[in-house]
Formats: structure tokens, sequence, C-alpha cells
């Protein structure tokens, strides 16, 4: 093996090394955006369940804007439009 062809493989080398560290540091911190958006979310939601009583949750009517938050309604519309 020539100089020149020990410099090209390890040139090669070097590039598939970086590539290689791009795209793990991509996918770790693609991982750890969608953890920060799920604590956000759930930082944000649980408090509902504190200040809603479970019968309210449970109910059939759905107008939020008077504090009546029942899921039956969300979750017939949803089998109705699959």
């Amino acid at each position: 093996m020539s100089a020149q062809q020990r410099a090209e493989a390890a040139q090669a080398d070097w590039r598939e090394f970086v590539i290689e560290a791009l795209i793990r540091v991509l996918g770790f911190s693609t991982i750890g955006f969608v953890l920060l958006i799920f604590l956000f979310l759930l930082r944000e939601g649980v408090p509902i369940f504190y200040k809603t009583p479970p019968s309210n949750l449970f109910g059939t009517h759905w107008y939020p804007t008077f504090d009546l938050f029942g899921t039956l309604p969300l979750l017939l519309v949803q089998l109705w439009l699959r």
C-alpha cells in the first residue's frame, strides 16, 4: 500500500467518523427535544386533574369556557372520524 493510498484511507476514516458523530449528536438532541416537549405538556396538563373533579372529566359535556371537560364527546368524535 502506497503512502497516497494510506492517506486517502485515513481521510475516508476521518470523514466517516465525523458523519457518524454528527448523526449521533442529532439523534440524541432529537430525543432530548421530544423529552422536553413531553415534560412541558405534562407540567401544563397535570394541574387540571387537581382542579377538576373526576365526574367532570368523564362527563358528557365539553364546554371548556364553562369548566366542563367531559372526554366522552371527544372520544366519540375521534371514533366517528375514523
